[in-house]
């Protein structure tokens, strides 16, 4: 760890850092959402004025799309959550209204299918800003910045079979979450699904408990906990041992 860095500080960092990322990342889903939007709500003016709503939620993502690149920040992400659940219920609303009016050919069940995933783009929109809400806009120091990013990308590289202080579980939510972590000397680096999210956790802080196995299987099911985070998830026999022995004694350094 760098000198002088506390944890506090790193995690800080690293939140930034992936508020940064992922506005930008959503910022370009969003634009792309938009447009389709603008498209075919000004397709279907000439058949209900109502569309004009479609229209102009699709410039609202669009805009937001464009702050979210320009000037990513965590009130970004509920912005953006907010206008794309919007959007999915509008497309079941006119999925359902289609098929109750008998309409042929107007693709009620692929809008219907949209509507749903928009929906749950927004709630995981809204859990995400839970987490990030108190990331603040000031940039940190530059070497600091460059330690975290190179920490987390050579953590990427690496599999738990090429080096002994690397674990890997996965996690369920709305979809399955692949972590990988490096156990340091006095910490834990946790990354999930390549960096939508990253935590430094100190290593008293860091507890995982199996509570069983997955059937006809030797993988565990285990509690973890990163500071003040628990998740439950299923993990490797020998990511587990790992652990176990990083909990006895320091076996990784950076």
């Amino acid at each position: 760890m760098m000198s002088g860095v506390e944890i506090g500080d790193l995690q800080r960092i690293s939140d930034y850092r992936v508020v940064r990322k992922s506005l930008r990342t959503s910022g370009i889903g969003s634009i792309i959402w938009g447009i389709i939007a603008v498209v075919v709500g000004g397709l279907a003016l000439r058949v209900n004025v109502l569309n004009i709503f479609l229209v102009t939620l699709g410039l609202l993502l669009i805009g937001t799309g464009v702050l979210n690149i320009v000037a990513p920040m965590p009130i970004g992400i509920i912005i953006d959550g907010i206008v794309i659940s919007i959007l999915g219920v509008w497309n079941i609303f006119i999925s359902l209204a289609n098929i109750a009016l008998g309409a042929q050919g107007g693709g009620g069940g692929f809008f219907f299918f949209f509507g749903i995933m928009q929906i749950s783009i927004g709630i995981r929109s809204f859990i995400r800003y839970n987490r990030f809400s108190s990331v603040t806009s000031h940039k940190p120091p530059e070497p600091y910045l460059k330690w975290v990013d190179d920490t987390i990308k050579s953590i990427n590289k690496i599999g738990e079979k090429r080096s002994a202080d690397i674990i890997e579980f996965q996690t369920s939510g709305f979809t399955t979450q692949r972590w990988k972590g490096r156990l340091l000397e006095d910490m834990a680096v946790v990354i999930q699904n390549r960096g939508q999210d990253v935590l430094f956790v100190k290593k008293d802080a860091v507890d995982i408990s199996k509570f069983g196995n997955v059937a006809l299987s030797k993988t565990l099911k285990v509690v973890l906990q990163f500071g003040g985070r628990t998740l439950k998830g299923t993990i490797s026999p020998s990511s587990f041992e790992r652990y176990q022995a990083w909990k006895a004694s320091s076996i990784g350094r950076l």
